[in-house]
This record gives structure tokens, sequence and C-alpha cells, in this order.
């Protein structure tokens, strides 16, 4: 199944690296910043709380 992720902030950015991170195809549709992502691609960080 292929989704499409509308809106790369927090929300969206990280369901959609969940999903990709499943193994699912994951397209993202960003409504600013595109030509920055284009040549630099899109990283999401991340971090665990220690508990």
């Amino acid at each position: 199944m292929r989704y499409g992720i509308i809106g790369t902030g927090a929300i969206g950015g990280y369901y959609g690296a969940k999903l990709a991170h499943a193994g699912q195809e994951v397209h993202f549709l960003l409504r600013s910043d595109y030509e920055y992502v284009k040549e630099h691609g899109l990283q999401i960080d991340s971090w665990k709380k220690q508990t």
C-alpha cells in the first residue's frame, strides 16, 4: 500500500516516518521548503524518553 502524507510537520513527519520504518511506501506533500528538501532530503530526528 502507498501512503500520502499531507503536511510534514510534527504529526505528519512522525507518522510518515513510522510508516516508512515499517516498510511502507510513503510520499510527503510539502507546502513550503520544497526546494531545500529536494536538495538536502528530509530528515526526521527523534528522541526516546529514558525510563
